[in-house]
């Protein structure tokens, strides 16, 4: 056990000193003391050798502390004695005489000349009239938490911008001056709110505070959650400026993982971060707007959407029935790669349909990104001619992708029929010319069709093709009003022969026909109508001018045969 320090024993030795003087102070005081007579005392002391019976002594102060009468006065001072209220209340009625009011009230609404002219009373007048006074400020307190809470509904109705946060700020308290319109203190309030909104103690220490704020300003603070402004690396000029430069040179060029890449390698570094770190994709996406860059698609003209289209729309209804009809007839895919293949079953009449998706496009020399970071307002110079290009046309399928065949199918056939569907072509008038319908089925029927059969034996191809303008072509000789002329002869397609009401009808006039000028030549709308009945007496326009779709189907020659 370590050694006493003296420090420690004079302490010691100085409080005994301390406790001894005390006790001997005691005694004396209990020997002045008049009002109590240890000769009356049927114990009193025994003293042997300055040792008294402490038993004793203990019984005679219980005895004298039933005796004392409890003082009126409160053991400790709060300042608050009807006294002391009068005093502060006449030094701040003296305040506002002389100043017009006081710091505490300059931000609440002011009082009446009649509530002044009230509170100019004497002390004696006041003090015989503190509980009027108590009643009557209890009113006007009632009628100002009254008016608090009508303000707080009133803006919680109104202000459509007020964000959720706020919104809880102002029901607690809202709350609050109802709690304390209901004659309970201000803590007790707070308490409850915190407890009915399942919050703590310092929930209400904050509802105290907004509730004193919306007394003094008529308002309540913000949130400042989320708002802090935060620092970013652009705010070091240097690196503003390195970036700009940067920008500047790559201009129409830039991309995000472009973008990512030199912060990474010139930007980090030269701040001091070694690391292998890097910036994320969104904090560049912000620095690139930040830096006045938007992302847009490089343009020169119009695009109309005509999706929603009544004729489209319909058309598209009539698509999505027949495809579902055949999709019950083809397989299905599933994995996470889609690797396992699952069969429909199908009954001895039906026989396995597989989708074979057509595609097409075309690859300039001068192609580039469609679109791309850029500064705002501008667009980037972009060559003028698109320079050579090659035209690829192929179809796909879900079960063994590129419609080709495979190496062993490959030897079996040998040179006797292409290995793949795809064409590629050279377009040009001094090339390979034009992609055309013609040249589209000329693939289907000799390419096409001859892999399909080879590499899914027994199964019919059901072929998809989007809606190019190229795809929507005619034939030569087909049913078109659009080709044909009011009367016969002139510049008209000779169309094939058609069937109406079961009899054969033919479109142009025989070889054999008594008028030799019109022998061979189509025969117009006109004629068609009159040998189909339908052509009136008034006479029709060959066509009316409306190309809107559910048009009067009687207004010309050309919607008649068209319906």
């Amino acid at each position: 056990m370590p050694r006493v320090k003296k420090k420690v024993l004079h302490l010691r030795k100085i409080a005994k000193i301390s406790a001894k003087v005390k006790q001997q102070k005691f005694f004396e005081n209990l020997d002045d003391n008049e009002e109590y007579n240890f000769s009356d005392n049927e114990e009193g002391f025994e003293w042997e050798d300055g040792y008294f019976n402490k038993e004793s002594l203990f019984q005679i102060l219980v005895d004298n502390m039933k005796n004392l009468k409890p003082s009126k006065r409160p053991l400790t001072y709060h300042g608050n004695s009807d006294r002391t209220k009068r005093r502060k209340r006449k030094s701040i009625r003296e305040a506002i005489k002389a100043n017009g009011q006081t710091l505490d009230k300059f931000f609440t609404l002011n009082k009446s000349d009649d509530e002044r002219e009230e509170g100019n009373g004497d002390d004696e007048r006041e003090g015989n009239g503190d509980d009027e006074k108590e009643k009557g400020s209890d009113e006007s307190n009632n009628q100002l938490l009254d008016e608090y809470i009508l303000k707080i509904e009133n803006k919680l109705k109104t202000d459509k911008k007020i964000t959720s946060g706020q919104k809880v700020r102002y029901k607690a308290v809202q709350y609050f001056f109802q709690l304390q319109k209901s004659s309970h203190r201000k803590l007790e309030s707070a308490r409850i709110v915190a407890q009915l909104l399942n919050r703590g103690e310092w929930f209400s220490k904050c509802v105290r505070t907004w509730a004193k704020s919306y007394a003094l300003y008529d308002n309540i603070p913000q949130i400042g959650r989320g708002k802090y402004p935060g620092k970013s690396l652009l705010d070091d000029e240097d690196v503003w400026l390195k970036i700009s430069s940067y920008l500047r040179k790559v201009k129409h060029n830039v991309t995000i993982q472009s973008f990512c890449d030199y912060v990474s390698s010139e930007i980090l570094p030269s701040l001091g971060i070694e690391t292998k770190t890097t910036i994320s994709t969104r904090t560049a996406n912000r620095w690139l707007k930040k830096m006045g860059f938007v992302y847009d698609r490089y343009q020169k003209g119009m695009y109309v959407d005509g999706h929603e289209r009544p004729d489209v729309v319909e058309y598209r209804k009539q698509f999505l029935e027949r495809i579902s009809m055949y999709q019950n007839l083809m397989p299905t895919f599933e994995g996470n790669n889609l690797e396992r293949r699952i069969d429909p079953t199908l009954d001895e009449n039906e026989k396995l349909h597989i989708l074979v998706t057509h595609d097409e496009t075309t690859f300039q020399s001068n192609d580039g990104l469609k679109s791309g970071w850029m500064p705002n307002g501008e667009q980037p110079l972009r060559k003028k001619g698109q320079g050579r290009s090659i035209h690829i046309s192929d179809f796909l399928t879900d079960t063994i992708g590129r419609l080709k065949l495979n190496n062993d199918q490959i030897k079996e056939v040998g040179n006797s029929m292409y290995h793949e569907a795809r064409v590629i072509i050279n377009p040009g008038k001094n090339f390979d010319g034009w992609w055309n319908i013609d040249k589209l089925l000329e693939q289907i029927v000799n390419r096409a069709i001859p892999i399909f059969e080879k590499t899914h034996p027994g199964a019919i191809a059901v072929f998809a093709f989007d809606n190019s303008s190229s795809h929507g072509k005619y034939a030569d000789n087909a049913l078109n009003a659009n080709h044909m002329n009011l009367n016969p002869g002139g510049k008209q397609a000779k169309l094939r022969d058609t069937i109406f009401n079961g009899q054969i009808q033919h479109m142009n006039f025989s070889d054999n026909y008594h008028d030799k000028n019109l022998r061979g030549i189509p025969k117009g709308m006109k004629i068609i109508l009159e040998e189909r009945g339908l052509w009136p007496s008034t006479g029709l326009k060959a066509y009316c001018g409306n190309n809107e779709y559910n048009v009067n189907s009687q207004c010309c020659a050309r919607h008649i045969l068209s319906n």
